[in-house]
């Protein structure tokens, strides 16, 4: 289960990353709340898609 954990971790940190990088920023100077609002929301979905897959990948093994 912690190793689940890291990976999840792991991996919303490197989407958030290019999320960050490929945001504007200009735009996220202005709206500070929409934007972290914003991110939240990609998290959480991000959380929900990678719980899903690591219990397709556990019941394949």
């Amino acid at each position: 289960m912690q190793d689940y954990f890291s990976i999840i971790m792991t991996v919303k940190i490197l989407i958030i990353e290019s999320i960050l990088s490929s945001y504007n920023q200009e735009l996220a100077s202005y709206h500070p709340k929409i934007y972290s609002m914003e991110l939240l929301g990609v998290s959480i979905k991000i959380d929900v898609f990678i719980i899903l897959k690591l219990k397709e990948i556990g019941q394949a093994q």
